[in-house]
């Protein structure tokens, strides 16, 4: 009996050994086979092949160099390149097959972690935990051509192209891959260049973006997938430092971070530090225009936007959110009354009719204003001394922000609500109805104010009309004006001591 028992535990560790041996082979032929030229010769060939046959000849890919990592079980891809083929397109335009979109894309480094290039190359399918990609440059030109047709999704942060061009990725890619799952892209250092043809040519460039998707899926089901955008269950894109001069200089439109998070179909926007601001001092700006033109002073340091269409901005012009909040802003707004009349013509200047003369669409049912400061000041032509109104804690909410005749038809009434405390002091309610569907610039406003110490006044009507209230209180103060381009009427209640 013991000497069979013996027998048997031997031949166990004969199989266990002989397991052993196999797995251990196993391990050294596959990291054989990584670390030799082959597998990264045959990986860049087939990216290549990928690539130019999932876009019709369109575009070509490459690879300055492949690496494989065979302890990490990594491919690192370094100096690639995405072009596309002029003679190809224009073959794709006469047929009525072309994209809408042409790219041209240049990476420094490309990281895919815990790849295993043999179920790419046997199975056709890319499975990753995670890409990397470090710095390069994304260049995008939207081309239009009567056979493109454009369909709103619900979505409103994404466009629809039903044209025969505008194929599901899934079906361009499934003839050379199976699947595509990656739970993290992260990528740092991109710069951005988006350039849209039409009837107004736009071209946007953006530095030093990064950006994560989450839990990207490229199989015959994502794509009719609602809760994803771009293939993906959550994105977020983070732009720094952004800084853009415009008016001929007079003003730099910059901000320090962007972060825009997609999830479940929603967007979501935080934008830190949004100033309008001229490097031009007051004097300087003034001596420079030799008018009365207004130099304004615009510093937002909380910029909150939900559902903001960044592909509808990008491509159409159009200025779309479901909502967007400010908070801690400070609008300072200062006009030099002792330098000439610009001699233009004030009709047409409302608010609301400036919006509607805007190269832009503006589609913006609610804009809110949270602790917002507001300060006009202005040198007279007289004394040559200069006056100050403001209003701070302004608490105010804008509604129907539309400037398209079909949106108007609908919400023909913008409505500005606010509160705030006038000259630092007097608590003031104000209504403004602008009527966007009546021709003639046709307004109402309503306000009430607290009570208030009369002198008050004085940091205005002493430098602006030498005119100085030596003691006084006003315990209820209302006005209703009605306007239009070329008349207006008023009616105050006034209640003093």
């Amino acid at each position: 009996m013991q000497d069979r028992n013996h027998k048997s535990s031997r031949r166990k560790y004969i199989i266990l050994l002989s397991i052993a041996v196999v797995l251990l082979g196993g391990y050294l032929g596959i990291r054989y086979f990584l670390a030799s030229g082959a597998v990264e010769k045959r990986l860049t060939s087939e990216l290549q092949n990928l690539v130019s046959k999932g876009s019709r000849g369109l575009y070509h890919l490459e690879i300055g160099k492949l690496k494989v990592d065979p302890d990490n079980i990594n491919v690192s891809l370094y100096n690639l390149k995405l072009k596309y083929d002029t003679t190809v397109y224009q073959q794709m335009v006469e047929n009525k097959t072309a994209p809408e979109h042409l790219f041209d894309i240049s990476l420094e480094k490309v990281v895919f972690e815990r790849i295993t290039p043999a179920s790419f190359i046997t199975d056709k399918r890319i499975i990753l935990t995670t890409v990397q990609i470090f710095k390069g440059s994304l260049s995008a030109d939207r081309l239009l051509h009567d056979f493109h047709r454009k369909i709103p999704a619900k979505d409103t942060t994404v466009i629809t192209d039903t044209s025969a061009a505008a194929l599901d990725l899934y079906a361009l890619l499934s003839n050379d891959v199976k699947e595509i799952r990656i739970d993290t892209i992260l990528a740092t250092g991109l710069d951005l260049v988006y350039h849209a043809a039409g009837k107004k040519e736009r071209k946007t460039e953006l530095k030093n973006l990064d950006f994560l998707l989450e839990d990207l899926e490229i199989n015959e089901f994502s794509g009719a997938d609602s809760t994803r955008f771009l293939y993906s269950k959550s994105m977020a894109v983070r732009l720094k430092d952004f800084t853009l001069p415009f008016s001929d200089n007079q003003y730099n439109l910059s901000l320090d971070t962007m972060n825009l998070m997609i999830s479940g179909g929603e967007t979501f926007t935080d934008i830190r530090n949004l100033n309008l601001i001229s490097p031009l001092g007051e004097t300087e700006f003034t001596n420079r225009n030799k008018s009365q033109l207004e130099r304004f002073d615009l510093r937002f340091p909380y910029v909150v936007l939900k559902n903001f269409s960044y592909q509808q901005l990008l491509s159409e012009g159009i200025l779309q959110a479901d909502s967007a909040g400010i908070k801690d802003a400070k609008i300072r707004i200062f006009k030099d009354r002792s330098q000439p009349a610009d001699g233009k013509s004030k009709v047409g200047q409302y608010p609301h009719q400036l919006l509607k003369k805007a190269d832009m669409l503006v589609r913006i049912p609610l804009l809110s204003f949270t602790n917002t400061s507001v300060e006009y000041r202005e040198k007279s032509e007289v004394t040559l001394e200069t006056g100050a109104v403001s209003f701070t804690r302004i608490n105010a909410t804008v509604s129907n922000i539309y400037n398209s005749e079909e949106d108007i038809v609908i919400h023909p009434t913008m409505v500005l609500r606010a509160r705030a405390l006038f000259m630092g002091a007097a608590t003031v309610d104000a209504t403004f109805r602008f009527f966007n569907n009546k021709t003639g610039g046709r307004f109402e406003v309503d306000g009430d104010f607290g009570a208030f110490d009369a002198t008050i006044i004085n940091k205005a009507s002493v430098p602006l009309g030498l005119v100085e209230i030596k003691s006084g209180r006003v315990n209820d103060l209302s006005f209703r004006l009605r306007g239009n381009n070329y008349s207006a009427s008023t009616s105050v209640h006034l209640v003093y001591d």
